[in-house]
């Protein structure tokens, strides 16, 4: 990136120029670093869940791992662990110290009432942005996972297997035994199958049967 700036005096040696600007920042390292500590866990979990031979319940297990691992994080001392980590890497890599960012007062028409908060050193500063991260990543589990998304139990998953049966015997009469996941799917066509078998019909619909 150095030698485009350098050596090309067009755009893209203007934009060569903003990277390397950019890269020798405090905060681009810290938010580097951060994505890797966070959202390498969430990878993780990703690929288990793509997984097609996945349980339920160790779905459920990955989830709740990850989740424990972004609370664990979501404290001053893994905070202050991280952030030490960073000031070292940055006096490695001859980075400049980190700075607080100058104070601008939002616009009238944006200014929603609430108190402006004025931080009084770096730590401080990147301690918030840190927590924000870790909040933000435990609230999408909770949206996505949440109590109320678990609330079957295997127990009325099986009740309404039972159910199934009946269901493919009135829809599908001629069918005589089930050999495929798509007589399954058709015969859940009808939207009163759908809510009679609500349960079943949702971990149905996640089967690739193409």
């Amino acid at each position: 990136m150095e030698e485009v700036h350098s050596t090309t005096h067009d755009e893209y040696g203007l934009k060569a120029g903003g990277i390397v600007t950019a890269l020798e920042k405090f905060d681009t390292l810290f938010g580097l670093q951060l994505g890797h500590l966070l959202f390498g866990c969430a990878e993780n979990t990703s690929k288990v869940l793509q997984a097609k031979d996945l349980l339920i319940q160790e779905a459920m297990s990955a989830v709740n791992v990850t989740r424990a691992f972004y609370q664990r994080q979501r404290q001053d001392d893994a905070f202050n662990v991280f952030y030490d980590s960073v000031l070292k890497g940055a006096k490695e890599l001859e980075i400049g110290e980190p700075v607080l960012p100058r104070y601008r007062k939002a616009p009238q028409r944006y200014d929603d009432g609430a108190p402006h908060v004025q931080f009084s050193n770096p730590r401080s500063f990147y301690r918030q942005k840190y927590f924000e991260a870790c909040d933000l990543l435990i609230q999408e589990l909770h949206d996505r996972f949440g109590q109320e998304k678990q609330e079957f139990t295997v127990e009325k998953l099986e009740k309404q297997l039972g159910i199934l049966v009946d269901v493919i015997h009135v829809e599908l009469p001629e069918v005589k035994k089930v050999t495929s996941v798509r007589s399954i799917c058709d015969a859940l066509a009808k939207h009163a199958n759908r809510n009679l078998l609500s349960e079943a019909s949702v971990y149905i619909s996640e089967i690739d049967y193409d």
